[in-house]
């Protein structure tokens, strides 16, 4: 083992291809290069099950091969790269092949992590950064997942799905919402609610708008333990809701590519809040992909726990 090791993840999520590059060292991971694009693989899905079209396939090919690029550019060894998909796969009808066109592309093997994993690694990744984090939800872009240190629970709730549901029909979405989270009750109910963390594209955006950070000034420590309140988020909601649609893409903080589906996640981070009986969560910069990373880089004989967001900080970057 060398002293120091660089790791990489590779996300195929149902809202955008993410990924992660970090060096390892000791306890410390530090990041050496990140990024997220929108492709949308779930763009289809209403229901439980959904084909994912030719079209909607090609793009996200290109931003994995574009991915595999630049991770041979930043010298990440074949062995130390890690490849996974979510929801978007799990409910695909031809995730097969898929499957087999994206592990061409990126040239390693796929694995398609069931709800439960997903719950498990966001809340690890969340760890890294919050080591008292609990619980945890990440919201994405086909389902929303909630984890603590005992249970999981991984629910349909995701933005692209709630909006290729309901459309802008945001009574019946809230309605809809708020009798999925009756499941909260038995695992996760307001009593066992302290101070909630919140991760995924829809928390990241919704802190950018908030701050008013441009998407090109974006860096994770811009973000990272932003208090948001019940309050914000309503607020914001209400105000998104009697926008244009040319204004909502034109926000500071957005990228326009989120904005067709980004009422439906704030209609679902605040009914969760109103469920938990909560007046705020923080947003949290260690996510699923970091957890992936703190799993494997502790499987290569590391004792990775810390999340270093600030690029190049002891990593050789």
């Amino acid at each position: 083992m060398s002293d120091m090791e660089r790791f990489a993840a590779v996300d195929v999520g149902s809202n955008s291809v993410r990924s992660l590059v970090v060096a390892v060292r000791h306890e410390r991971m530090v990041r050496v290069d990140s990024s997220a694009q929108i492709t949308r693989l779930a763009e289809g899905l209403r229901g439980e099950k959904a084909i994912v079209s030719p079209e909607v396939l090609e793009r996200t090919l290109r931003e994995v091969r574009a991915r595999k690029r630049r991770l041979d550019v930043l010298d990440v060894p074949r062995s130390r790269r890690f490849f996974f998909a979510t929801e978007g796969l799990r409910a695909a009808t031809n995730a097969a092949e898929i499957r087999e066109r994206l592990e061409d592309s990126l040239g390693v093997p796929l694995r398609i992590l069931s709800g439960t994993e997903e719950g498990r690694y966001s809340f690890l990744g969340a760890r890294t950064a919050f080591p008292d984090a609990s619980p945890v939800f990440d919201l994405g872009g086909g389902s929303l997942e909630i984890a603590d240190s005992r249970d999981v629970l991984s629910l349909p709730l995701g933005v692209v799905r709630l909006t290729n549901q309901f459309g802008e029909d945001h009574s019946r979405m809230k309605a809809h919402v708020w009798s999925a989270l009756d499941s909260l009750d038995s695992t996760f109910g307001c009593s066992m609610i302290s101070c909630p963390v919140g991760i995924g594209g829809t928390s990241s955006t919704l802190c950018m708008v908030l701050r008013k950070i441009p998407v090109t000034a974006y860096t994770p420590e811009m973000l990272h333990g932003h208090r948001v309140s019940l309050g914000d988020v309503v607020a914001l909601r209400e105000h998104y809701a009697n926008m244009s649609r040319e204004k909502q893409r034109g926000m500071i903080g957005m990228d326009p590519r989120r904005a067709p589906v980004f009422a439906a996640g704030l209609l679902v981070l605040e009914t969760l809040l109103e469920r938990w009986r909560q007046p705020a969560y923080v947003h949290s910069e260690g996510d699923l992909l970091w957890g992936i990373l703190a799993e494997a880089s502790r499987a290569a004989g590391y004792a990775a726990r810390e999340a270093v967001f600030q690029v190049g900080q002891g990593s050789g970057a």
